[in-house]
């Protein structure tokens, strides 16, 4: 007969490898999309390839990627060159008087320090936008990467932004037998 904690303990390695199985596909899906980027050239000057080629091709990524709410591709000061965002079943380019600079969030300090081979992945977050907690709640998991575009040295930063809400769908799933799901609610934005 198996004891309360043994059984819970299942549980929790249940929910842990559905976890692990969702973001092995999201570093896939970073990796994938840092190649697409790595083989267009740069028309900024800087390296980064026309703002609106860039938004085309990050809001084909979007769309075909349901479990990501965003995609920001960063300059290495940490402005938004691009960026598409999910709103409902719709993917929109955001416009340039709305990018935002986000050179003191904490993905885009520690992705800066990174070599162009590793991945940064954030804890489990409440989206900031604008300095703010968004509310209500939208849960976030960030990716992140340096990019080269075609270059030898890093010449931006690649930040998909996966959905909370599907990673907690799928939880719920994993453990449709557990006593409940823990979580911690947002302090600064994160869980």
């Amino acid at each position: 007969v198996r004891t309360f904690a043994e059984r819970e303990l299942g549980r929790v390695q249940a929910v842990a490898n559905a976890t692990m199985a969702n973001l092995a596909g999201a570093i896939a899906d970073l990796m994938l999309l840092d190649s697409l980027l790595g083989e267009q050239t740069g028309t900024a000057g800087d390296g980064i390839p026309d703002p609106a080629h860039l938004n085309r091709l990050l809001a084909q990524f979007l769309a075909n990627r349901g479990q990501y709410d965003q995609v920001r591709l960063l300059d290495l000061n940490g402005s938004e060159r691009a960026r598409v965002e999910r709103n409902g079943d719709r993917v929109i380019q955001v416009q340039p008087e709305n990018l935002q600079d986000k050179g003191e969030r904490h993905y885009f300090k520690r992705t800066t320090m990174l070599s162009a081979d590793d991945v940064y992945l954030s804890s489990f977050e409440a989206n900031v936008e604008r300095g703010q907690v968004e509310f209500p709640y939208r849960p976030t998991v960030r990716l992140a990467k340096p990019v080269l575009l075609g270059g030898e040295a890093p010449a931006a930063i690649l930040v998909p932004t996966y959905s909370g809400a599907m990673i907690l769908a799928r939880l719920r799933l994993a453990s449709p037998w557990s006593e409940g799901l823990a979580w911690r609610l947002p302090n600064q934005g994160v869980w």
